[in-house]
């Protein structure tokens, strides 16, 4: 009986098998995978600052417009826009609030926490009753 080949083993093997292909897709993939994770910290960022603004006025809130498939943040004070995040989208942003549903405005104390979004995105796991 011939012996079982050991894990360390099969990961050589497969380093020899597959690393050329997997180093020739990460060449390819690493500048857009760099631009799209610039682009949701970004957004990231944006998003706490408008909230930010949003929390140091009067009736304060925020909502999220998209100019050319960026998304811009609108801060307002009552039903008036005050500013946007990012501000060089700004002209534009207040062209795509006459299509936006201002409903969806969200305040700053509403608005929830990283974790509570974190903790969204992880299904729950039902306990055996």
């Amino acid at each position: 009986m011939a012996p079982k080949p050991s894990t360390l083993g099969k990961g050589v093997t497969y380093a020899v098998k597959y690393g050329p292909h997997v180093l020739a897709v990460a060449k390819i993939a690493k500048d857009p995978a760099q631009a799209a994770a610039q682009r949701a910290l970004a957004n990231g960022r944006n998003r706490r600052a408008a909230l930010a603004q949003a929390a140091t006025l009067t009736q304060g809130s925020v909502l999220k417009v998209f100019v050319e498939s960026d998304p811009v943040w609108v801060v307002f004070s009552g039903e008036e826009p005050v500013a946007v995040v990012p501000p060089e989208a700004g002209e534009a942003a207040k062209a795509a609030l006459t299509h936006a549903d201002l409903g969806r405005r969200e305040r700053p104390q509403d608005a929830p926490g990283a974790l509570t979004r974190v903790k969204g995105l992880v299904p729950r796991r039902r306990r055996p009753s």
